[in-house]
């Protein structure tokens, strides 16, 4: 069995337990193994675990499963009370956050069971003016700088990265919804034009609706992290379309949507991921979009075979980053000079050249 019919066995199981689907039979597991390894690198154990509960696996798999589901659910336990800690300080300072990505889908209980979804930290959207303050009356309730610091700050979507003291949560003030590079797709007043306010234990915060839950989605998975242009398959991004989807398809501006990115020359990411999203969880295509490239879902299973093809890409793109960011602002060549930060790129070259099968 190939890489892809790996994915689809995952994607098969996924479907059947958070979506509803039934129908033909589940694609044949592997090994249990394999299915464990594929479905950690995509981050989505905890819900294969909830998908499979009462399948017939053997016990030590079964145990496992069950172990992942409990631990992340308590991990996001802790990311909610963290989230209500914060919105009380943001609310005390007059800011409702608007909660963006996994914050927003576990405070609106997208997922059947708080367990389901991993959530890397808490992503915040508040106004640029008011930022400052913010990240300022953080520090005071326990809330340090993650990472070293560059010696010359470079312009960010969002504050430096903060992690509470004592549970190890990490918080990103955004003051813009993406990169200033892909800012045309998500710009701040639209976005914030469609938001929907949420109490959250009594406090005041705010949610983005569905039509710019998705295009979030799509724009941080397939633009930010590459996506489109490394031709990789992403499946916890994928998970929560589907699961937006099931939910909101209707309330979706599909044709909207389709204008926004043909208007930045992405259609065909737009489309693509759709795409992707049909071939695994069976959801189809929504008939406001444009048919994507008939060649879309196969040119992904042919990357998926092959993964170190992105490798190239990947490194081109990590220095033309690092020529844009200096000859914009030469002083940040101080910070390619500075100790502190050689682990952290280092780490990122890696990453990159380091095998992978998913």
């Amino acid at each position: 069995m190939n890489r892809w019919d790996v994915l689809a066995a995952i994607c098969d199981r996924l479907a059947a337990g958070l979506l509803d689907r039934t129908g033909s039979p589940p694609a044949a597991i592997p090994s249990w193994e394999i299915l464990i390894e594929a479905s950690s690198h995509q981050l989505v154990t905890p819900a294969l675990a909830w998908s499979m509960r009462g399948a017939d696996c053997p016990p030590d798999i079964h145990d496992y499963l069950d172990a992942v589901l409990t631990l992340n659910r308590s991990r996001n336990q802790t990311i909610l009370a963290t989230l209500s800690r914060v919105t009380g300080v943001l609310n005390g300072l007059g800011i409702e956050p608007v909660l963006l990505k996994g914050a927003a889908h576990l405070a609106t209980g997208l997922y059947p069971d708080p367990g389901v979804r991993i959530v890397g930290d808490i992503d915040l959207l508040v106004p640029a003016e008011g930022a400052a303050d913010a990240a300022a009356m953080l520090a005071d309730i326990g809330f340090d700088r993650a990472g070293p610091t560059p010696l010359v700050a470079v312009a960010m979507h969002h504050l430096p990265t903060l992690c509470e003291r004592e549970t190890g949560v990490a918080l990103e003030l955004h003051t813009e919804v993406v990169v200033k590079s892909h800012a045309a797709f998500l710009p701040v007043p639209w976005f914030l034009a469609g938001t929907e306010p949420l109490a959250l234990g009594g406090l005041r915060c705010r949610v983005p609706d569905a039509t710019r839950a998705v295009a979030h989605t799509i724009v941080h998975s397939e633009l930010h992290h590459g996506g489109h242009r490394y031709s990789t398959v992403r499946l916890r991004p994928l998970l929560d379309l589907a699961m937006l989807r099931a939910r909101y398809d209707y309330d979706v501006d599909w044709q909207g949507l389709q204008a926004v990115f043909d208007r930045n020359r992405a259609g065909d990411v737009l489309t693509g991921f759709l795409a992707c999203a049909e071939a695994l969880f069976g959801q189809p295509m929504p008939a406001a979009l444009r048919r994507p490239h008939p060649d879309a879902v196969e040119r992904l299973r042919q990357a998926v075979e092959r993964p170190e093809t992105a490798r190239r890409p990947r490194l081109a793109d990590l220095i033309a980053a690092y020529r844009t960011r200096v000859r914009t602002k030469p002083q940040v060549l101080v910070n390619l000079l500075s100790p502190r930060l050689w682990p952290l790129r280092l780490r990122t070259v890696r990453d990159i050249l380091r095998p992978s099968k998913w």
